[in-house]
């Protein structure tokens, strides 16, 4: 019987460990469909710039080159959408990568699927989970469908999602 207990023990332990040092940007889902979901913007985009850093951390302009390029949260951005051509937007954290606390490094010349969550200023945004870059093209268009497979306008999944968000926002 002891050894029993011991093993429930054993496997509380590990699960506990497990679920401590597995969390990136203090979330326990990593994979783009759940950060898509959660997050409040979600936009493919490429670096403009980087703006000068404080403590070795800086904010970003990126370039959100079209309206397909929002996968999620056109009506946050509709004050910022030029009406044709690219668009504009800051972004902030950026640094060295600490997924932990969501501060991952952008390089120009690669696409990034950024997740983001709102401020109180209307042209910055916060990032909320860790951006995936196009570098890996095959991990990029996994990313991208997964993504607009859980963000999908059509009725079942679309209920299927509110639904989800009304019950966990209560819990």
């Amino acid at each position: 019987m002891k050894l029993f207990r011991l093993r429930f023990i054993l496997l509380g332990l590990l699960l506990c460990l497990c679920h401590v040092w597995c969390l990136n940007c203090q979330k326990e889902f990593v994979d783009p469909a759940s950060s898509a979901f959660f997050a409040d913007v979600v936009l493919i985009v490429k670096l403009s710039q980087k703006l000068p850093p404080l403590d070795l951390r800086y904010n970003a302009t990126v370039i959100i080159e079209n309206k397909r390029s929002i996968l999620k949260g056109v009506h946050f951005l509709r004050p910022l959408l030029s009406r044709r051509g690219s668009s504009l937007v800051t972004v902030g954290e950026f640094g060295l990568e600490d997924p932990k606390n969501c501060v991952a490094n952008l390089e120009k010349g690669s696409d990034y699927m950024i997740f983001l969550k709102r401020t109180n200023e209307n042209d910055f945004f916060r990032t909320s989970a860790m951006p995936v870059s196009s570098r890996d093209r095959k991990e990029f268009k996994r990313a991208k469908r997964d993504v607009k497979k859980i963000l999908c306008k059509k009725e079942p999944c679309c209920m299927y999602s509110v639904s989800i968000f009304t019950a966990c926002t209560f819990l």
